[in-house]
């Protein structure tokens, strides 16, 4: 082996969705793996072959040190930074050459540039109280763990126009203690985008795992460090905690209409007060019967109760007698006739005397037997 060379080799690549579709501009991506605060100044630019200039460069590196006899472990300095555009048709007819020493205008190199460090997140109580553009998270919760989506709203021109090209990247931070958030594919930022549906801007972020439940603040700020916006966020669950269902009025009610006779009510208006029971009471045994089925079958029954209707009562006709008439009694009703006794015959004649005494008087006293009485009396009676 003649020689060996080692370094760092990386590629970032943007597909057809990053381009606006625009006839001209720019558009802007980063470079991940870049070290920060450090100068790269591109010098491998010389080359035969465009295709691959920087392994050239190493090459023709290694070729110099062994014509000078060096045969040990040598640092050598050689960065670049080229972009590779490859020009792609909607129609699928038309041909285009994929490679670089086909195409001199494919292969661009970058100017000169340094690297920034990322800014520190700004301490919770440095977040100015009123911003520009907007931050909100639908709901206002997020989970840990999970994406959370966060919609930014108001944007200036210049950052419109990034965003449309897919090219506006912040870093977000989530309070109290500032902590990085990344994009969903892990990136060390967020990618500000255009909502197709709605329109609207928005980034996604990951939500650490281990963030406690409580209540955060999301922040986002710009390359520079200048806190664009922030907004409030709950941390924890977001599905709502169930409210146990209260069924005490319909079972109530279930048994209180259930004492109701059908005999007692007209055919048209219990069956619609049948129907309504048999319902309250196929909620009243439903497990998983919501507060609203529960208090929509309460209602259902109490209406279909109120209107029940009370069935008319016919009386009933005296039964006829057996003699067939209905103002005299039968043989076998009348009193069987008695003789008077000794007394009572001694009571006649006193009567009788007073008979005679009272009829000076123009008025007679009499005594006749009463027809229907179960045994014999006497009723007196008074003749003038």
């Amino acid at each position: 082996m003649a020689f060996k060379a080692s370094g760092q080799w990386f590629a970032r690549y943007f597909n057809k969705n990053s381009w606006n579709g625009k006839a001209s501009g720019s558009f802007g991506f980063p470079l991940i793996g870049l070290t920060p605060n450090t100068a790269y100044t591109n010098n491998a630019k010389g080359s035969d072959f465009p295709s691959y200039p920087y392994q050239e460069v190493v090459q023709d590196t290694s070729n110099e040190l062994l014509r000078n006899g060096v045969h040990v472990k040598t640092p050598v300095d050689i960065r670049q930074v080229a972009l590779y555009a490859q020009p792609i048709y909607k129609d699928s007819n038309t041909k285009v050459s994929h490679w670089v020493e086909d195409n001199e205008n494919a292969l661009k190199f970058v100017p000169d540039f340094t690297t920034k460090s990322v800014a520190a997140a700004k301490p919770a109580e440095t977040l100015p109280d009123k911003t520009d553009v907007k931050a909100a998270v639908a709901g206002g919760k997020v989970e840990p763990g999970k994406t959370a989506r966060v919609y930014i709203d108001n944007l200036k021109d210049e950052a419109k126009g990034k965003a449309d090209a897919n090219s506006l990247f912040w870093y977000a931070y989530i309070y109290s203690t500032p902590q990085a958030l990344t994009g969903p594919g892990g990136a060390p930022f967020v990618t500000v985008k255009k909502e197709e549906k709605t329109g609207k801007y928005y980034f996604d972020a990951l939500i650490p795992s281990n963030l406690p439940d409580g209540e955060h603040k999301i922040s986002v700020q710009d390359e520079n460090g200048t806190a664009q916006a922030w907004t409030p966020v709950t941390v924890g669950d977001t599905s709502p905690t169930p409210t146990p269902v209260d069924k005490s009025k319909l079972n109530t009610a279930v048994g209180d209409a259930a004492k109701l006779a059908e005999k007692d009510y007209t055919k048209d208006s219990w069956a619609p007060f049948a129907k309504a029971l048999a319902d309250a009471k196929t909620v009243a045994g439903k497990q998983d019967a919501s507060q609203a089925d529960v208090d929509a079958a309460v209602k259902a029954l109490a209406d279909a109760q109120s209107g029940l209707k009370k069935a008319e009562t016919v009386p009933s006709k005296p039964s006829k007698p057996d003699n067939g008439d209905n103002d005299k009694p039968s043989d076998s009703n009348k009193p069987a006739a008695t003789r008077p006794s000794a007394s009572d015959k001694k009571a006649d004649s006193k009567n009788d005397g007073k008979k005679q005494g009272l009829a000076k008087t123009g008025v007679d006293v009499r005594s006749w037997p009463v027809r229907w009485s179960p045994w014999p009396c006497w009723v007196p009676v008074l003749q003038r």
